[in-house]
């Protein structure tokens, strides 16, 4: 007010705006005049996310979190983009963002929960014919997979088939079950279907032998 001095020199309750400061000495002489301006407080953010869809669903389908606009961003995952996309089961969980101002100021959402489920994944043994040889089966045909999402195939799968059943060994004509199993994922649930393993008889032919005698001798033994 040009007219009320004080000893310290920071100044509490003002208002924004430019102001006039002057210092005046123990002797009484005063300053010129230094313009000080007070801008208005910054605003707190508020951190909010949005989901782009459900986000309750299985692999294969996915999720992206968007925070709303700021100068910085933090998520509880360690992502500092303005959105995140999740996918995997191991993504389930929940999320939080912290946002920050240009100001500096920090504010943090509430937690969003995503829950990822496994998708189902049929693994099955492929059927096999062989004609009898007398060797014993092992191993298989191979498999047919289906329910794979995306462009995932069978490397996306941890783990090494193998097989199992009645036709390991098997030898004798007849049909015998060929089970796969082997595989993991973090991501299906797997299920395993037989094939089956026809073993074809073999054909033989009995030839009997010529066998020649003389009139009135007897039969060759």
């Amino acid at each position: 007010d040009g007219t009320s001095y004080q000893s310290g020199t920071v100044f509490a309750g003002v208002a924004p705006g430019s102001y006039p400061v002057t210092t005046k000495s123990a002797a009484g002489c005063i300053s010129a005049a230094t313009i000080v301006t007070v801008n208005p407080q910054s605003a707190t953010p508020v951190a909010t996310i949005t989901a782009s869809g459900p986000v309750t669903f299985n692999y294969g389908g996915s999720v992206t979190l968007t925070a709303n606009p700021a100068a910085e961003y933090l998520w509880s995952n360690g992502a500092t983009t303005q959105s995140i996309t999740l996918r995997n089961v191991s993504e389930s969980g929940n999320y939080t963002v912290t946002v920050t101002n240009a100001a500096g100021c920090s504010a943090s959402s509430s937690a969003t929960a995503v829950t990822i489920s496994k998708a189902s994944l049929t693994v099955t043994a492929n059927n096999q014919t062989k004609t009898y040889d007398g060797n014993a089966y092992s191993g298989g045909n191979g498999v047919t997979i289906t329910g794979f999402a995306g462009s995932d195939d069978a490397t996306s799968l941890t783990g090494a088939l193998v097989y199992n059943g009645t036709a390991q060994g098997a030898k004798n004509a007849g049909a015998y079950t060929i089970d796969p199993s082997g595989y993991t994922s973090a991501n299906y649930n797997i299920t395993y279907a037989s094939g089956t393993l026809t073993i074809d008889r073999k054909g033989l032919t009995v030839t009997a032998n010529n066998q020649t005698k003389s009139y009135g001798a007897p039969n060759p033994a």
